[in-house]
């Protein structure tokens, strides 16, 4: 199963797709839940597969989670052809299983550059460098 963002026109804000769900391992404390004193391996939280080319980068920002089995990641695609952020939220849904929700942070014919972003999570202000205003300069960027 992927998950769907999309785009609105350009000028007008991101829309973000809905919800998903994703097979897990139980949670420690669970029925079936690993009994040693080693963490539970992560299976991985989103994988994304292309039939071509995929860059590799560092841009991945994990949030301090604020609610108990909830947890909120910065992350930066290509799948549109263009590198853009996205919030990942994935939690415990109410039959149980986990799912996620995927907001497209940014969109258009114009990528973010680079491999960091600078997040301020007082301010809940993320920084980047894009080019979306010209393809010849990069420019600082604030969500």
């Amino acid at each position: 199963v992927t998950s769907r963002a999309w785009c609105a026109e350009e000028g007008e804000a991101c829309a973000g797709g809905g919800v998903e769900p994703t097979t897990r391992a139980p949670w420690p404390g669970e029925a079936g839940a690993a009994t040693s004193a080693a963490p539970p391996l992560c299976d991985g939280v989103l994988e994304e597969t292309s039939t071509v080319w995929i860059n590799v980068h560092d841009v991945l920002h994990w949030f301090p989670s604020t609610r108990r089995r909830t947890r909120t990641i910065l992350w930066a695609s290509e799948s549109t052809g263009w590198r853009h952020l996205y919030l990942l939220q994935t939690y415990r849904g109410p039959d149980g299983r986990d799912a996620m929700v995927r907001h497209q942070l940014t969109c258009g014919e114009w990528q973010v550059e680079g491999d960091r972003v600078w997040v301020d999570e007082l301010r809940q202000l993320v920084y980047f460098m894009g080019t979306r205003d010209t393809a010849l300069e990069l420019h600082l960027y604030v969500l």
